[in-house]
């Protein structure tokens, strides 16, 4: 009679995922890999160079409006009517 040697294999699970958000919905539909370094393997994705420009005009848009910064007034016309 032959003589039958199962191998125990470890079975990787996969995380569960709570919810679903529209950018984890995005991020998966641009880029399935992108997505799975995301939000399964948790690495930090660095952010471009345009994410970061943004959130320097919105901080500062935000202080501004908030009175923290004040800048000085401009009186150079070219400055002011570049568009005309």
């Amino acid at each position: 009679m032959s003589e039958f040697q199962f191998e125990t294999v470890e079975r990787k699970t996969r995380p569960f995922i709570h919810h679903l958000s529209a950018s984890a919905i995005d991020t998966y539909r641009f880029c399935g890999e992108q997505y799975r370094l995301k939000y399964i393997e948790n690495i930090e994705i660095p952010p471009s160079f345009y994410m970061i420009l943004g959130k320097i005009v919105h901080l500062t848009l935000e202080n501004w409006v908030k009175g923290i910064i004040n800048p000085a007034p401009c009186n150079n016309p070219d400055v002011l009517f570049m568009g005309a």
